[in-house]
């Protein structure tokens, strides 16, 4: 944690060129006091090139968040890793369809299907927490991340509905329409990389 605070210590001051914006100044300003206030940057600027913190790098498309342990590929499904970008367009995918997009595509590049599967909220928690938006993740360990909806495992509120979580914002929501096509993640727990992998 604390890491975090000085990195976002760190961009703060490079945003603001040197100028050190204090708390007891924010304090002034703000009545939620300097705890809650959230620095409003696009993640797109918050992040520079190659800064992938906390998160480790395994093999060439591949995260481990360093906190949780879970691994993430880098890229919606559907998509491919190249070149440290996420080439191709992602999967959609409804609730229903979602176990199946994922073995297919875990098959398609190499993977042991049966080792990964959808995160859920928890796990996209994780990733959501960063002190930027637009996407509210680190695009550097997954460049490319779209703002809209991601599939998330977890029964829904009703049986016509899913989960999923905004990645603008980080909201998570277990009311989206379950036959809505929508782009999906895809994590492997527990496990080291197969020799394939």
């Amino acid at each position: 944690m604390k890491q975090t605070s000085n990195r976002t210590d760190t961009r703060i001051d490079r945003r603001t060129n040197g100028k050190k914006v204090t708390c007891a100044f924010l304090l002034g300003l703000l009545t939620t006091g300097c705890g809650q206030a959230e620095v409003d940057v696009l993640c797109a600027d918050y992040f520079s090139t190659g800064d992938i913190a906390g998160y480790e790098a395994v093999g060439d498309r591949f995260v481990r968040h360093s906190e949780s342990g879970v691994l993430w590929y880098r890229c919606a499904v559907g998509q491919r890793f190249e070149g440290n970008k996420c080439v191709g367009e992602p999967s959609l995918a409804s609730g229903e369809e979602a176990t199946a997009a994922i073995a297919g595509f875990a098959d398609q590049i190499g993977v042991d299907a049966t080792a990964w599967t959808l995160p859920n909220q928890s796990d996209y928690a994780t990733i959501t927490n960063e002190a930027c938006h637009t996407p509210k993740v680190n695009v550097q360990a997954f460049p490319q991340a779209g703002t809209g909806y991601y599939l998330a495992a977890g029964e829904g509120k009703a049986d016509n509905l899913a989960c999923g979580v905004r990645f603008a914002d980080g909201v998570s929501s277990c009311v989206i329409s379950k036959r809505t096509p929508r782009p999906l993640m895809m994590v492997k727990k527990g496990q080291e990389l197969a020799a394939r992998e």
